[in-house]
């Protein structure tokens, strides 16, 4: 038979307790006040673009779901598109300028190469080019100056 402490000091069995003696229930905690959530997604999603701009229509596509999932309200995901042009330019003119580092680290590397570069780059310059004149077909030749590498070339000293 185990005893329990009561108020008083004394000890009781808990299988003779009054149901008057039991402990009394912990009070209920008031319920918070709801939070009004903002509205969600929209049935459809209307992008305007920004001015000056059209809308990329397949970057959309692929944004549309992505908000939807995230519940972005109509506000929320047109600041999103607001920005994607501006952040679309900056990577742009970061792959530029980093292509512009390549061009013209390789031409360095070519110049400063013992083999092909130095006092023979002019003649190995010369002997490419007409190796693309004769061999290079239209496509080869649209390639090379698509890449600049055609450049590097024509750049003999």
């Amino acid at each position: 038979m185990a005893l329990t402490d009561t108020a008083g000091g004394t000890q009781t069995d808990p299988g003779t307790r009054k149901p008057s003696e039991n402990p009394p229930a912990a009070p209920n905690k008031p319920t918070p006040p709801k939070e009004e959530t903002p509205p969600g997604a929209p049935e459809k999603y209307a992008f305007t673009a920004p001015e000056g701009q059209e809308l990329d229509t397949s970057a959309l596509a692929q944004f549309e779901p992505v908000a939807r999932e995230l519940n972005l309200t109509q506000e929320q995901a047109q600041k999103l598109v607001d920005v994607y042009p501006k952040v679309l330019a900056g990577v742009q003119q970061q792959q530029a300028e980093s292509w512009q580092k390549q061009t013209e680290d390789w031409a360095a590397a070519v110049k400063a190469d013992k083999d092909i570069g130095g006092d023979k780059l002019a003649s190995n310059l010369g002997a490419a080019q007409r190796a693309i004149d004769t061999f290079g077909t239209k496509e080869l030749k649209e390639y090379l100056d698509g890449t600049c590498a055609r450049s590097l070339v024509n750049a003999a000293p």
